[in-house]
């Protein structure tokens, strides 16, 4: 890269190569709402950051997605819930073509990494992640199988058992689903539930109506789910990405009787607003 301000001239060089955000496990990109992997990973961490001003260590049973696309929400929680490094991933670095890169020294922060991710899997499969992906896009449910597959090859080939497909992902109309049913339809138990929430405004779910409509379609329904995991004592945490105020505004409505924080990052010259709720 080069840039010239007044008379003076920079240049640098990427030790990346391809952008960070490219993880290397993705053979298909969502068409509708597409969104960053690291937008997504920070979007994550900074939801339990909140959920700690109202529990201390919570511990989430079940990732629920609801607009699943193919799978940015997914993998990024598992890359957080199993400590799993990024370098570990399927790609390569410019780094490494350069004279000054040392095979040895890579090769050796890669097996610690693999260790403590194996270690940290391990651990977590004592307590079981329930995983429910879904997505009325038949399209995007088969990129999402196809990417499950690549994630698990890529994160650790010995542990075929960090997701299964078959039970994971759902072709089914979130909106249209009945919350008290869930049970009986996906087999788990929900217990506590993480909910990242990225819409695709309506496209995907040919829903006609104005944005604030579909958004506050879609509280009503996390509000349904918030008191269903009251009854039962356990709790709700997550965010939803809109697009503008009025669709903010529509779906925080809704959340009644839960703790909100609301935030802004830029996504393509779009300034969203990230919704985090815990009940």
């Amino acid at each position: 890269y080069a840039g010239l301000y007044k008379d003076r001239l920079t240049v640098s060089i990427s030790l990346a190569g391809n952008p960070l955000y490219k993880r290397g496990y993705r053979g298909a990109l969502s068409a509708s709402a597409p969104l960053r992997e690291d937008a997504a990973a920070c979007a994550i961490r900074k939801a339990f950051r909140f959920s700690k001003k109202h529990k201390e260590n919570l511990s989430i049973d079940t990732l629920w997605v609801p607009f699943s696309g193919t799978g940015t929400f997914v993998f990024e929680y598992l890359e957080y819930h199993y400590q799993h490094s990024p370098c570990l991933l399927n790609r390569e670095y410019a780094l490494q073509k350069m004279p000054l890169f040392r095979k040895d020294n890579f090769a050796f922060l890669l097996k610690k990494a693999r260790e403590n991710s194996k270690l940290v899997s391990r651990l977590a499969a004592e307590n079981r992640l329930n995983i429910l992906c879904m997505d009325n896009s038949q399209p995007a449910n088969a990129a999402l199988l196809k990417n499950i597959e690549n994630f698990k090859t890529t994160c650790d080939p010995d542990n075929s058992d960090l997701i299964k497909p078959g039970e994971s992902v759902f072709c089914e109309n979130f909106l249209k689903l009945n919350i008290e049913d869930i049970a009986d339809f996906t087999e788990i138990e929900l217990g506590n539930v993480f909910l990242p929430l990225n819409p695709p405004y309506g496209i995907r779910l040919n829903d006609k109506a104005a944005p604030g409509v579909f958004y506050y379609n879609v509280g009503e329904k996390v509000f349904e789910l918030a008191v269903k995991l009251k009854k039962e004592n356990h709790n709700l945490l997550g965010f939803i990405l809109c697009p503008d105020e009025e669709s903010w505004s529509a779906f925080g409505k809704c959340m009644r009787g839960a703790e909100l924080e609301t935030y802004h990052f830029t996504q393509g010259g779009m300034d969203i607003r990230v919704c985090q709720f815990f009940r």
